[in-house]
Formats: C-alpha cells, structure tokens, sequence
C-alpha cells in the first residue's frame, strides 16, 4: 500500500477518472451539437474504461524524471521526484473537479433556459379572448417535448416475461390498473397510457424518454405470469441523471388481493423514492381492493384494453361490454366493471349513434356503480360523461367531473370531459384551459392535440392550430382520425383542394363518420371524380347505420344533384322520404351533435321550403343549447334555406354567427350558397372576414 502511494498510482487513477468525466461530458455537448449516432459516444466511453487500467500500470512501471520518463526500476530512488509529481497531480485533480463543477452548474442553467417562460408558453388566442393571467401554462417546449417536472413519473409498459403470448393483455391489463391507482395520488403528477404506451420495448436512453415525457422519473417492470404464481420486477429511475433510485422483485402466489397489494407497494416505493407525502385519502385508494376474483378481474382487464378509444369499433365496443359482463357474473360487486360497461355503452350511444336504448342502458349500469361505490373517481367520471353525452346537461356534468378532478387532480379522462363540456358550453376559453391540462399529463396524445386543433381552427387561430397538428402529426403520421381533423382544419381556411389531399382513401375497418365525411369534402370540390371515388370507397356494410338508414341514399341523391341529373336526385329523394315518412321516428337523435343528418337536410335538397321552415322551427323550439355544434348547425339550416330560394332566411342563420367572422371562409366554398354570393347582406359577411383578416396581419 505504501509502494502504491509512493508510486502515485492512488493520485493516477484519481486524475484519470476526473479527466475522463470531464471528457465525457465534453463529448456528450459535441456529439449532440452534430447530432452524431450513438455508437459514438458509446465507443468513446468503452475506450476512457480501457485506459484506467492502463493509466494504472504505467503509474506503477515508469516514473516522471527530469530527463523524462523511465521504468520505475531503473531510477535512482535517492533522486526520484515522486513527491513533487504527486502535488502537480494533486492541483490536476482540484482542477478537474473546479471544471466538472462549472460544467453541471453550467447545464443546470441551460436547462432553465430552454424551459419556456410564461410568456413563451401562453396562447393568446384573440378570438376567445382568453387574459393573460388565466391562459394555461402547458409542459411543452418550443420543439413540442414536455418540459420537465419535479412530481411526474412515467410508468413505462411492462414488458411481458410469461411463456404464453396469451398473457400479454395480462402484464398490459396490470400496466393500465397501476397507472389508474397512480393518478389518483395527489401528490404525483402521472404520465398518462397513451403517451408511455409508445416506448413499450424502446431502446430510448431513459434521459431522452424523461425529456420528451417531462418526467422527473421513469419506471421499467415486467410481469411473468407462471401457473399460480406472479412475479413483478420494477425499477425506477432518475430521468436527469439516469441513476436506480428504487427496485424490487415481488414473487407471489397470483390471487386479485396479492397483485392489488404489489400495485399499492409499488405506488409507496415510487412516493418515497420521490419524497411524496401521501394524504390519507391516497392510502385509502391504494388500500381499496376492487375485486377478489382473479378471474373477474382478467375479464374486467380485457375489457378495458377492448375499449381503448384509439383503437376503438363498434365490434371491439360490443366485445368489450361482453368482457365486462363476464367480470360480472363472476363478481356481482365489482363497481369498476360497470363503470368500464357504462363508458362503453355511452361511447355507442355518443360516437356509434346506436340510439337511445344504449343511454338507457348505460344508465342501468351506473345505478350499480352508484350503489357499490357512489365516491369512486370512476363513478364520478362516468356519471359526468352520462350528463353530458346523453343530455348535454353542462351544469351537472361539469359537477360530477369537479368532484372527479378534486379527488384525482391527475386524472385526464375527467380534465377531458370538462374540455368538451366546456366548449359545447361556449366557454371556449375553459375549453382550451382544461385541453392543456389533459396534454400536460399526457403530453404524446396525438388525439388530445386533434382535439386542440379543432379548437384553435374553429375560433380562427389558423397558425397556432397548424403548430398543433403538425405535433400530433409527428406523434401519429398514419392515424385516420389525424387525416379527419386534418380536412376540417383546411376546410376552415376554405383550402378545399387541401382539404381533399388530407383525407386520405380509409382504411380496412373505419367507422361511418370516416366515409361521410369523405364525402362532404369530394361534394365541396365540386369534382365529379372525387365525388364517384368517395361513393364507389363506401362499403355496403357501412352505408345504413342503424337509426339513419337513408344516409347513403341522401348522398348518392347529393352526388346526382352535383352532376346535374336533377330527375334522377328527385326520384331517389322521393323515395327516401316515403321510406322516413313510414317510420315511427325517422330522426331519433334530432339535432343531436353527432347524428348523420339532420332533419333539415331532406327537404331541403327536395325543395320543400315548407318542410325547411317546420325542421328550422323545430329546431329553435327542441334543440338542445351547444354552441359548439352551432359552429355546423347554422350552416346547414342556412344552405337548406338557400336551396329552397329563401335567402333572406339563409342569410339570418349565417349571420347569427357574424361575432366569428372567420368562418365566411368555410362558407365561401359551400356550393348551396352560390345564390347568395351577390346578395348585400353576403358581401358584408365578407367584408367583416377582410376586416378581420387586415387587423390580424397588422404590426402589434
């Protein structure tokens, strides 16, 4: 030992490894500064281990003398100089670690500055008006990644270590339910499944994937599912310095009770290792045990996965509803499968357009919940979505959901509720406010940044709505519903040409909605081949969904009138109309938002101005208060009164949406309004849209 420190080998390796850190860091700053692959930096970090011990040897073999370096045995030890070399190398050391100092502070402070500000941050739309101090503040930055956060962990999908590939949707099933009890924690902000679900088997440095998650930490784990066993392993990990903060193995019998345990355990080590505090209502979630049934839950599991919105049909939803009903067989009180059982019966009620009896339906399903669990978040949620998809009651919707988001403030199902049920109310700005909040805690949401754009574009803020969709496009480059909200935001702009190239051909499997819009646009670019592309792409199986059977016929009697085969149109509409004078109630939905056509529609494309003015009153008198439906309602009453020669009447329906004067440009390319162009009530609507447009491309 005394040989080694005589030698300086202890000062050489000292010496050595700072340097090397110090280089390392260098090189980190280089390499990224020229984007280098990172092979790279992996060599260069191969190569600085190598010559510790190299460096080591030649500490120990050769010795610095004034006439340079020689073997250590062939020096006089009378005249070595060991001492003198050991304090330069000393001063070295103190050196190095002054510089690694400067170089942390240093990044330090780059972080913050690359974190935006306020004022780097805040929409300021115009349009809505929205104050400074009341804009939201989203966790983004200026190259759309999250910005980080000191209370968000990410829980990366767990990898499945079973044999069976069948128990896939089982490791996925206990992901979800884990990330679930995690957002119900107030005290951790918890990165939501859709955006984690995309480093499932990544190859990402957890740096990188806390970067553009804006986690503070980052969770990995597996589940092996053998026989009557489980065995869960986690690890978590510091997303700044790429350091295990916390790991464990838990190796169990496999019942519903041990696996609630390992979740509630897991929740506890990643609130320690984060130095959370947990209220009692946190430890009273993460004790609650929703079932016993290990096969209730495997169902309820499934069921969930099944009803994922983006990969969401109308089949997997009537899958999904039979999963939870065989949760429930097996465990009548299990309150979370008919929370999960109502959603999906409300989404067929809401997006399928299946009609009333599934709103009833969902109702039956709710009263269970509420009778097993009234104060669970799921509950809560639910019932918001109930008052608002089935009713669009706002006022009691919005309660529910506040009752939601004070229990879990990390909720995003409920922060996205409030957003739709706030823009429907008109409240435009608490729509915007509650849409970042959703992004924050799920910030690679490509649908959640659809949302957004839909939002910017329809109150006019055109370039703030193009950087949004241009991030969801990055996120999720082939997404069907990107290509429908892609239309819409073009459509806006009145760029109909555009709006037709972003609607690309469907795919295998697409819901209605996707085909009828298709349509609207190949109509709106007044190209005959679009229009025979659109109608020849609509499959027979789609083409009479249930509760609007006629939609089909109503637009191959669009396409006739399109190409000027008035005779033939007027045939097919008549007997579309005898068709729907024949049923008990040929407009379920009535003016509901998400219906296929509206009772105006029909008489209009007939003529029938008599029939335009009973649907228009009818309208004023029974359609339920949506000011985010208006924004397409007026429209359409306004192009039935225009194809019927009232355009007086048109005219009043187009101007009651004179305080947005941005949609003139959506209507500029509508055929039904033709008649109008010349009209001077029309002109003036333009005349408001170029005043608008002037004022927006002034100096501020």
């Amino acid at each position: 030992m005394a040989e080694l420190k005589r030698r300086n080998v202890f000062r050489v390796g000292a010496a050595y490894l700072v340097m090397a850190w110090l280089l390392a860091q260098v090189a980190d700053v280089a390499l990224g500064a020229f984007a280098a692959p990172e092979w790279v930096m992996r060599s260069i970090l191969v190569l600085l281990l190598i010559g510790l011990p190299l460096a080591l040897f030649f500490a120990w073999a050769y010795e610095l003398t004034p006439e340079g370096i020689k073997k250590e045995r062939d020096v006089d030890r009378a005249r070595s100089i060991t001492a003198q070399t050991g304090r330069k190398l000393d001063y070295l050391i103190l050196a190095g670690i002054g510089l690694l100092a400067l170089v942390v502070v240093g990044d330090r402070l780059v972080w913050q500055r690359e974190t935006p500000t306020a004022s780097d941050r805040t929409p300021t739309p115009s349009a809505i008006g929205l104050p400074a101090d009341e804009a939201p503040l989203p966790r983004t930055r200026a190259d759309g990644s999250a910005a980080h956060s000191d209370n968000i962990v990410a829980v990366l999908p767990f990898a499945n270590r079973s044999s069976r590939e069948d128990d896939a949707f089982f490791a996925a099933g206990v992901h979800d339910d884990l990330l679930t009890r995690l957002s119900k924690i107030s005290a951790l902000g918890v990165i939501s499944r859709t955006s984690v679900s995309r480093y499932a088997d990544t190859k990402k440095p957890i740096p990188e994937i806390a970067a553009e998650l804006g986690a503070a930490v980052v969770m990995e784990g597996a589940v092996q599912r053998a026989g009557e066993r489980v065995r869960i392993n986690v690890q978590l990990i510091d997303g700044f310095s790429d350091t295990h903060l916390w790991a464990e193995n838990y190796d169990r019998e496999l019942t519903a009770d041990n696996l609630f345990d390992i979740q509630a355990e897991i929740a506890h080590g990643i609130a320690s290792a984060m130095e959370a505090v947990l209220t009692g209502a946190d430890e009273d979630t993460l004790a609650a045990i929703p079932t016993n049934n290990l096969a209730a839950y495997d169902a309820y599991i499934r069921g969930n996965l099944l009803a994922l919105f983006e990969n969401a049909n109308e089949d997997r939803y009537r899958a999904a509803i039979a999963a939870y009903d065989e949760a429930l067989r097996l465990d009548p009180g299990f309150a979370a499968a008919f929370t999960g059982k109502a959603m999906v019966q409300l989404s067929l009620y809401w997006y399928q357009a299946q009609g009333v009896a599934y709103r009833t339906a969902a109702w039956e399903s709710l009263e269970q919940a509420l009778r097993l669990a009234p104060e669970a978040v799921e509950t809560l949620t639910a019932l918001g979505y109930y008052h608002y998809w089935g009713f669009l009651d706002y006022a009691r919707a919005e309660d529910f959901l506040n009752q939601a988001v004070a229990k879990a403030p990390n909720h995003v199902d409920a922060w996205l509720a409030k957003a739709f049920v706030a823009r429907r109310d008109g409240r435009y700005a608490d729509a915007i406010v509650a849409l970042e909040r959703a992004l924050a805690l799920d910030p690679l949401n490509a649908e959640t940044l659809i949302e957004l754009t839909d939002t910017y574009s329809n109150l006019g803020e055109f370039a703030r709505a193009g950087a949004i969709i241009r991030r969801a496009e990055a996120i999720s480059p082939d997404s069907s519903r990107l290509s429908q909200f892609y239309w819409r935001y073009w459509w806006r702009q009145g760029e109909i040409e555009r709006a037709w190239e972003a609607m690309r051909d469907p795919v295998s499997g697409a819901d209605v909605y996707v085909y009828m819009e298709r349509f609207s646009v190949a109509l709106l670019t007044r190209r005959p081949e679009n229009i025979e592309r659109a109608l020849a792409q609509w499959p027979d199986e789609k083409r009479r969904p249930k509760n609007y059977l006629e939609l089909y016929e109503i637009s191959r009697a669009q396409a006739l009138l399109a190409a000027g085969r008035h005779d033939e149109a007027r045939a097919l509409l008549r007997d579309v109309k005898a068709r729907l004078d024949a049923m008990a109630d040929p407009y379920p939905a009535g003016w509901a938002a998400n219906v296929y056509y509206y009772p105006v529609d029909l008489p209009g494309l007939m003529g029938d101005g008599k029939g335009v003015r009973a649907a228009a009153q009818d309208y004023e008198q029974h359609a339920p208060r949506d000011a985010w439906a208006q924004l397409d309602i007026y429209p359409r009453i306004a192009a039935a009164y225009a194809r019927v020669g009232e355009p007086e009447s048109a005219l009043a329906y187009l101007e009651r949406l004179a305080d947005k004067p941005w949609l003139y440009l959506s209507h500029s390319i509508e055929p039904a309004f033709d008649p109008l162009r010349d009209h001077p009530r029309y002109r003036a609507m333009k005349a408001a849209y170029e005043a608008w447009a002037a004022a927006r491309e002034r100096p501020r």
